[in-house]
């Protein structure tokens, strides 16, 4: 598991909004907001400052969006003085894209994920190569069927979670 300072999922799609749970850790961040354009020469449009409470998901809902079209975003936050960016300067996440659902009758992709448990008998590498390959189809959307985030049951050391296996 890697190690970061925050989680992003997107959820709740419209045809013009999208909702952006962040989640940070370690007490690090504070505050946050996300960023969002059509293309890197497009304005970018921001979304209000909201406090990021460590372990708690904060929403920020993306509006005014336009049908059928490709966004980039990122989230950008500021740390606790100490942390890795002075107190005042927002860090930022790199950029991630989404694409608002398309017209009726147009083809879209999707993939689907059910209970990842990485129990005895499992080899990583190929649940890693899973991943790559659903990313690599590009999906409109993913469909979870469950146990994605299962990993925090342990707690905040997810090695602890290595006896039960």
């Amino acid at each position: 598991m890697p190690s970061r300072s925050i989680d992003v999922v997107l959820a709740r799609p419209t045809h013009r909004s999208i909702a952006v749970s962040v989640t940070c850790y370690e007490d690090q961040p504070q505050e946050g907001y996300v960023e969002f354009r059509r293309d890197d020469a497009a304005p970018i449009s921001k979304t209000t400052v909201q406090s990021l409470p460590a372990g708690k998901p904060v929403l920020f809902t993306l509006e005014g969006l336009s049908p059928d079209t490709a966004y980039i975003y990122r989230v950008r936050y500021r740390r606790a003085a100490g942390g890795v960016s002075a107190a005042g300067e927002f860090a930022s996440t790199e950029y991630y894209s989404f694409h608002t659902p398309r017209a009726t009758g147009q083809a879209f992709a999707f993939t689907i994920q059910a209970d990842s448990h990485l129990d005895q008998g499992v080899e990583p590498k190929f649940y890693e190569q899973t991943l790559a390959n659903m990313l690599a189809a590009k999906p409109d959307f993913m469909i979870d069927l469950g146990d994605t985030f299962m990993t925090d049951k342990r707690g905040r050391d997810f090695k602890s979670a290595l006896p039960q296996y």
